[in-house]
Parts: C-alpha cells; sequence; structure tokens
C-alpha cells in the first residue's frame, strides 16, 4: 500500500498534485464545452454583421445613384460592357467614380469580406449586387433576379431612371 511506504509529508504532496491535475482537467473541459457553443453562435453573429454592412452599404450606393440621377439627368456610367467592380479602375474610368467627382459620396464603400460590390446599367436600371453568405435574393427588381454570368444567387437592390 503506498500510504504505508511513503512519509506523511510524500503523500499530501502526491494528493495535492493529482488534484490540481484533476482540477486542470475540469477546466479544460469547461472551457472545451463553452467553446462548442460559443463558436458557432459567434461565427453566425458575425456573418450576419456582415450582411447588415453589405446592405447598408448598397443602400447608401442607391441612394447615391439616385441623387446623381436627379442632379444629372442620366444615371452613372457603367465603365465596362458588363457588371463592374465598384471602386476599381478601369481602361473607361472607375467603376461608380462619377459618385465621387460630383459629390454624390465622400467615398466608395468597401466589401467587408472578399466579395466586391457590383455595378451595371441596363435599360435604364441601374443595379448594385454583391454575394452575401448564405445566399438570398435581394429585392425583385422589374427586369427580373441579379444575375452575375452564373446561377449563384446575388443580393441586388435595383433604381429605374426615368
Amino acid at each position: 500500500m503506498i500510504s504505508e511506504t511513503l512519509p506523511t509529508d510524500a503523500q499530501d504532496g502526491y494528493i495535492a498534485r493529482k488534484k490540481f491535475k484533476f482540477g486542470k482537467l475540469l477546466v479544460a473541459g469547461a472551457v472545451l464545452v463553452v467553446s462548442v457553443f460559443l463558436v458557432p453562435r459567434f461565427l453566425q453573429m458575425y456573418s450576419e454583421i456582415i450582411k447588415a454592412e453589405k446592405k447598408t452599404d448598397l443602400n447608401e450606393l442607391k441612394t447615391a445613384i439616385a441623387l446623381f440621377a436627379a442632379d444629372q439627368k442620366t444615371l452613372p456610367a457603367n465603365v465596362t460592357d458588363g457588371w463592374c467592380v465598384v471602386g476599381e479602375t478601369y481602361p473607361n474610368g472607375t467603376c461608380l467614380g462619377e459618385l465621387l467627382s460630383s459629390g454624390h459620396l465622400p467615398r466608395l464603400p468597401e466589401s467587408p469580406d472578399k466579395e466586391p460590390y457590383y455595378y451595371y446599367t441596363v435599360d435604364g436600371y441601374a443595379i448594385v449586387a454583391t454575394r452575401l453568405n448564405p445566399p438570398e435574393d435581394g429585392e425583385d427588381i422589374a427586369i427580373g433576379k441579379c444575375a452575375h454570368g452564373d446561377s449563384e444567387k446575388i443580393w441586388c437592390l435595383g433604381y429605374r431612371h426615368r
């Protein structure tokens, strides 16, 4: 028996070390359990914050486009033949750069994630769009759902210039 072979001081130290190791295991287990429940919730909340910021940015762009169209009697030029990435410079100019030069925006919004903001004009409509995670449709615009050359859903807002 171990208690008969160890002096009393050694027994106390042995038991204290075992209790300390058991306590560390309990703390590690509690941290693991809390992590299992909180980390996914935190990631979901972060995703919702990113979505809200992107929707706000697109609404800001839509409003600036409407104000530009009211002042200039035309939509901001699309500097490409298709969708352009907002803020990106092309041979014909910067996508939605006219909103800056006209004073309708102090800066072009930048996407908080890797999915950029897009701009497109067709048949008197201005469309701003982005991909959200998870994907969802934006408002139903008169020309149909947004499409960006693929079958993925992209979230969009449209403005009809009359």
